[in-house]
């Protein structure tokens, strides 16, 4: 979930990373990529971000089947948010600059694992 920033005075973003679940192999790349967002939105937005483990989510079977995964979602907006996944969601409700700051760390996380996947040639 990342359309509603919380009502803090400054906005949060929450990276999830992989400590200790049912495969643990997987715990440092999870870490690792978790810390490449945390660069990404240093660099590039003005949100406080927030480090947890990940948990009780739609990606836990991943997990379990030995992918390497990490969540990120709106910093505890959803204790918040009353609307959040009901009938009265509406698009009225995003917060459009939090929603720009979330894509640019997404789209520079993106670009700087490519940049760092591309084999040098030689």
């Amino acid at each position: 979930m990342v359309g509603s920033s919380s009502a803090a005075e400054k906005p949060t973003f929450t990276i999830e990373r992989d400590i200790g679940n049912a495969v643990s192999i997987n715990d440092q790349d999870s870490q690792s990529f978790g810390q490449i967002m945390e660069q990404m939105a240093i660099n590039y937005t003005d949100l406080d971000i927030l480090l947890g483990p990940i948990y009780d989510s739609d990606y836990m079977p991943f997990e379990a089947l030995g992918y390497v995964v990490t969540g990120s979602y709106d910093g505890g907006a959803t204790d918040e948010n009353t609307d959040y996944h009901s009938s009265t969601d509406e698009a009225s409700f995003l917060d459009i600059d939090y929603i720009a700051s979330v894509t640019k760390i997404v789209l520079a996380t993106v670009l700087e694992e490519a940049v760092v996947s591309i084999p040098s040639q030689s």
